[in-house]
């Protein structure tokens, strides 16, 4: 979106807490995001999930879910396309 110059209207935001890697240090930061309801996409993933394009790895020491971003974002456009 960004190399796109997108222009995004935030209708509201809340606050979240997070560690963040800040010059090579990890810092507990708070920021702003959007309030977004975020309940479209469990149907999307149980999908993508079970198309065998995820894999299990680890992202650093944790477990992780391990895909293509190219490939969720396309099909999670199709998923909601269809019929």
């Amino acid at each position: 979106m960004y190399d796109l110059g997108a222009r995004v209207l935030l209708r509201g935001t809340v606050r979240q807490s997070a560690p963040v890697l800040m010059n090579g240090e990890r810092q507990w930061v708070t920021f702003e995001e959007p309030d977004y309801d975020d309940s479209a996409f469990p149907p999307v993933k149980a999908a993508f999930e079970a198309s065998g394009a995820v894999r299990v790895g680890q992202g650093g020491s944790a477990p992780a879910r391990l895909m293509r971003q190219r490939d969720l974002v396309n099909f999670a456009v199709r998923f909601w396309q269809a019929p």
